[in-house]
């Protein structure tokens, strides 16, 4: 045990020194939408900003590379494989494009009146090109942003934390909507602009990436009132090996657990009801590219009828472990809070629908809990 603890904190202190090295060293910046949403009846409004600018002499016009990785099939299923679509558009330095990623609104071409980037000095307009995910509905994808093209890398002004991002998941008929901050992990790629990008755990400044030596843990309401979907994204954690994230087949496990341990693992899965009493059971769910499922696919159906019948809420920790299909290691991690229709909670009746997003979160930067009870169960590095 003793071995296998020094071997942990010099593997710790090893990556800590090579990312601070890669933080200095950084040159492009790369966002990434964890969760985009495509159908006829629900949109995803993306937000790009960039402050990159190309210096004047330099020939190349100033562009934004966005990837999508998108579902093979509209089944969408949790192991299904994505491909991916990749485009450039123009921006500029301050620039910010807003659009529907899903098509549905002004056909994915630039929204709000957008003159395009940087018109006032002579930079190019959107004209009719789209952002959109140009692809049959229903698709489930995640979306990489990045500014690392030729005319900002060669002004050199392209450095890590030049690119900010939001999205708005906006469902058209009865308008419930939530949103998410997009994820700029800390460094960055001096490469071409085809270079892998790195968002796995450790470069989470703001916790955002659930590695597997971490734990964390969510409450899970009502089950007969309260519709709860996880969203869930595999992270690589390959972080020197290309194509790092630009890959279809990233594929991590996601556990909900009742009793977990620091490094980690798991020695009993399941979730508390109410009254402190445990629901005990095993699924370790594989997640490929991306998905989004509700409790009971993360639950067997036994328990989950079980926790529905108490009528109240309840906890449980997450973890996440390496796929079966592609061994990764990390995830993110949403959850959504719905209802459909009007909702009636202890006698007081909500007419409309709820809508409450939070992104799940967990960072080993951050001073570990002392103690035996600590809910926030942090690693022993």
């Amino acid at each position: 045990m003793r071995s296998k603890a020094i071997l942990s904190v010099l593997i710790g202190l090893a990556l800590l020194l090579s990312f601070s090295v890669a933080v200095k060293d950084a040159k492009a910046d790369a966002l990434l939408f964890p969760w985009i949403v495509k159908s006829s009846q629900v949109s995803t409004l993306v937000s790009v900003v960039n402050t990159a600018e190309k210096d004047p002499g330099v020939l190349p016009m100033e562009v934004l590379h966005y990837q999508y990785w998108y579902k093979k099939s509209t089944a969408n299923t949790q192991t299904e494989a994505c491909d991916n679509i990749s485009f450039k558009r123009p921006t500029s330095k301050d620039d910010i494009v807003t659009f529907d990623a899903a098509g549905n609104i002004n056909g994915g071409k630039a929204l709000f009146n957008d003159p395009g980037a940087g018109t006032w000095k002579g930079g190019p307009s959107y004209g009719t090109q789209s952002f959109k995910l140009n692809v049959e509905s229903p698709r489930r994808a995640f979306l990489i942003v990045d500014n690392n093209t030729p005319a900002l890398a060669l002004s050199d002004t392209n450095v890590d934390g030049t690119l900010y991002g939001e999205a708005m998941v906006v469902e058209l008929v009865g308008g419930a909507a939530w949103g998410y901050i997009a994820y700029n992990p800390s460094g960055g790629e001096t490469e071409d602009q085809n270079a892998r990008v790195r968002f796995g755990d450790m470069l989470d400044v703001l916790g955002e990436v659930i590695g597997i030596d971490e734990t964390t843990q969510t409450v899970l309401l009502p089950p007969d009132t309260i519709i709860t979907r996880f969203f869930m994204t595999p992270i690589s954690d390959e972080y020197w090996v290309a194509p790092n994230q630009r890959a279809g087949n990233l594929n991590t496990r996601i556990q909900l657990c009742l009793d977990p341990t620091q490094t980690g693992g798991c020695t009993q899965g399941g979730i508390y009801d109410n009254d402190e009493g445990k629901i005990d059971f095993e699924k370790k769910k594989d997640i490929v590219c991306t998905s989004a499922d509700d409790l009971v696919k993360l639950m067997t159906e036994a328990s989950y009828n079980t926790f529905k019948a108490t009528g109240g809420q309840g906890w449980s920790y997450i973890i996440t472990l390496p796929g079966t299909l592609h061994d990764d290691f990390d995830m993110i991690i949403g959850k959504l809070e719905l209802t459909t229709t009007g909702v009636t909670i202890d006698g007081k009746t909500v007419p409309g629908t709820l809508n409450n997003f939070l992104w799940i979160r967990d960072s080993e930067t951050v001073t570990d809990c002392v103690g035996i009870n600590c809910i926030h169960n942090e690693t022993a590095y």
